[in-house]
């Protein structure tokens, strides 16, 4: 897929996927299955984009000043891609496998000089407005604790000790040259420190690791399960 292909298909699965009650894995499954011509590495930059919006469209919707599918995809392309306006142009050509070209509203919206001091807390927070004062209440740093909110998760495994040590599935990990550390916290955990389908990984099918954030595999150290 071309470059403007896969910003096309991040606005059409954001269009179905805003106003939907589904989850965004589940969206990002089915339009997959539905568009088997969209290869691996096609797919990780469209779904890339379409996490980004989501994580931060109460900032890109200010920048751009409308919050439809479209502008906030044109937002990350200014503001996470550093696209210039030619750019920005190029991936919007209204060729046949691209969106449609840009309107002289989007590319003055596109083009404005947004102050950084300008920007109110609920949209460099990326939170909703309405929730500004209740969620004050609650967290006085409240803008460094949504700001940790918006940050990409990490992938955490658990390594299964029936099948053997962490020290092995590192090892294991690594013969695939997939990138991993391991876990500050739980004694069984590794964090993958780069982008990759684990679940295609021989550790994964061979059952000697599961995803499973850290936070879970804490909880479950810390009520001492024993068998039965």
């Amino acid at each position: 897929m071309t470059p403007a292909a896969r910003v096309k298909s991040a606005i059409d699965i954001l269009d179905i996927l805003m106003p939907s009650a589904k989850p965004a894995d589940r969206v990002l499954n089915e339009w997959a299955r539905g568009n088997r011509y969209a290869g691996s590495k096609d797919r990780l930059a469209i779904f890339e984009m379409v996490y980004s919006v989501l994580r931060r469209r109460a900032e890109y919707s200010w920048i751009i000043g409308q919050d439809d599918a479209r502008s906030l995809v044109l937002a990350e392309l200014k503001c996470e891609e550093d696209c210039t306006l030619e750019q920005a142009d190029a991936l919007f050509s209204g060729d046949k496998y691209s969106a449609a070209a840009l309107s002289e509203a989007e590319r003055a919206a596109f083009s404005r000089d947004v102050p950084a001091g300008a920007m109110p807390q609920w949209a460099r927070g990326n939170f909703p407005q309405w929730l500004e004062g209740a969620l004050q209440e609650s967290l006085p740093d409240l803008l460094d604790e949504m700001r940790a909110l918006s940050v990409r998760a990490p992938l955490d495994l658990r390594v299964n000790r029936l099948k053997g040590t962490r020290e092995k599935a590192l090892a294991a990990l690594a013969e695939e040259n997939i990138s991993a550390a391991i876990t500050p916290w739980s004694p069984d955990g590794l964090r993958i420190t780069g982008r990759v389908r684990i679940t295609g990984s021989a550790a994964f099918t061979r059952g000697l690791i599961e995803v499973q954030d850290e936070g879970s595999q804490l909880a479950a150290l810390l009520v001492c399960a024993q068998p039965g």
